[in-house]
Formats: C-alpha cells, structure tokens, sequence
C-alpha cells in the first residue's frame, strides 16, 4: 500500500473513531434530556442547531449551493429522510433502554445494511461472511434471551431504526461519494426539524437557557459526527470504517453506568462482544475478499 494510502486510511480511521464517540455523546446527553423534557422538543432544537453548526462550516465542506447544485439531489434528499427517521427511532428506543441494550440492537445495522445490499444489488458473499451474519444474530439471541426476557415496543423501535439506517446507506450509494459533504450532514437534520415542526403543528418549547444549552451541545456533537463520518468515507473504503462503529459499545458501558448507573448483566456484554466481533470478522474478510 502507498503511503498516502496508509495516511489517508489513518485519517479516516481517526475521523471515525471521534465521530462515533460524538455520536455517543449526544445520544447520552438526548437520553438525559428525555428525562425532563419532550423528545419532540430536544430533537427539534438539536437539529436547527446542528444545522447552524453546519451552516457556520459551509465553506468548508462544499458551500451552501451545494445543497441545491448537488448532482443525484433527490437521493440525498431521501438519504437525509431516512436518517431523520433514524434519529426520532433511535432518540425514542435510547429514552426507553439502557445504553448497552439499545447499542446491541443497533450494531446489527451493517448485516441488515449488507443483506439488502445483496438483495438490491445483487452483492455477492462468502461462507465466511455469511457465517459472520449468523454469529451476529446469534449474538442478540444470547444478550435478549427471546423467550426468558421480555421484548417489546422500545427493542422494535431499535430494530426499526437498524432498518432506516440501511436504507439511508442505500441512498447514500445512489447519491456517490463525490458529492459534497454538506449535503450528508446538512439534510438528515433539515428532515428532523421539518418532521418535528410537522407532528407537533409547530408547538415547539424552548424551556429554559439550560435546555437550550444542552440542545446546541446535542447539536454540536451530532453535527460535528455528521461531517466527521461523511470524511471518512470520503478517505477509505467501507470496509476500514465500519468496524469503528463497534467502539460505541466502549461508551455505551461507560455513559450507561457513570450517568444513568445501568449495570448490564453478563449474557448482555457476552452478547454485544459476540456482535462486535463478529461485525469485525465481516468487514476483515469482506477487505481480504477484495
């Protein structure tokens, strides 16, 4: 490998990494927030500030016509649907669960992601691949024991929000990489203010500066994410990436037990390390495929 390969690889892993743990932070800090105030509300003042972060950068990442000069701009657009949906799933199912329950599920997002894949586009994988998905799974079965633990509308809206992010990286591969990086970062939070505004019938509450406060640093760490990821894919293949995004579970143990005192049992960690590893054997040999 040459080396600006190796460096920009290095970039992106280091760009992932930070993104993950913003992505992180403002799932703690919403799932705080939940505590006190409206989900519609704190995902309303989190997009319009994340938008305005992104605004503020704009020149940095494409400038603002590139949002409506962008070539493929509907599936930016839908892309940006869907990952509006996936945060109002997820914001929903992380005020219901414990940090590392809600991750777990989560995690299964890059198999469903490559199992549509295969369908739609007809992607080809091997044995070992396929065994990865299976491990995957089996790694739910272990950590939510279906039968001896109850499962119910807070996991289906976890899993629910596997799905749409799938189907936003779908979106993303009709939209192509050379497009500018405001538009992955910019859309996803304009759909989720507009979708908010919409349901609520523009009932929306500002409470107190300390909400707001909280709400521009929700905005701050997932928008800052949105560009950082949006980066790295710019600099490296999928397949360095993703196995980044399983370093959540690092903060989801330690916000889950410092902030809300959730202790997870063994089966759940031995689950969610099965899922982890497994999602990394994937991507190994997915590279090695290659």
């Amino acid at each position: 490998m040459s080396q600006p390969n190796t460096q920009d690889n290095l970039k992106a892993i280091i760009l992932a990494v930070l993104a993950f743990a913003a992505f992180s932070c403002s799932d703690a800090l919403r799932k705080l927030q939940s505590m006190d105030y409206a989900i519609t509300d704190i995902l309303f003042w989190q997009a319009l500030f994340g938008m305005g972060l992104i605004i503020t950068f704009s020149p940095l990442l494409g400038g603002i016509k590139a949002l409506w000069k962008t070539e493929n701009q509907k599936w930016h657009m839908a892309r940006g649907a869907m990952m509006g949906l996936n945060t109002c799933l997820s914001l929903n199912a992380l005020s219901l669960l414990p940090m590392v329950d809600s991750y777990t599920i989560f995690f299964l997002s890059p198999f469903i992601t490559c199992l549509l894949f295969i369908m739609l586009f007809g992607e080809t994988i091997g044995l070992y691949r396929w065994l990865s998905i299976f491990v995957g799974f089996a790694g739910v079965v272990i950590a939510f024991r279906p039968g001896f633990e109850t499962l119910g509308y807070a996991h289906l809206l976890a899993l629910s929000s596997c799905f749409t992010f799938a189907f936003s990286n779908i979106f993303a591969r009709y939209a192509g990489r050379g497009s500018a990086k405001i538009s992955f970062g910019f859309w996803p939070l304009f759909f989720v203010a507009i979708g908010v505004f919409t349901v609520t019938g523009g009932q929306i509450e500002y409470y107190n500066m300390q909400f707001l406060m909280a709400g521009l640093a929700i905005g701050f760490f997932y928008g800052t994410a949105l560009i950082m990821i949006a980066s790295s894919f710019t600099l490296a293949d999928a397949s360095i990436i993703s196995p980044f995004q399983y370093t959540q579970l690092i903060f989801a143990l330690g916000f889950g037990y410092f902030l809300f005192g959730d202790i997870p049992d063994a089966l759940k960690i031995t689950g969610a390390l099965i899922i982890s590893a497994s999602g990394i054997f994937f991507f190994y040999r997915q590279k090695t495929a290659r």
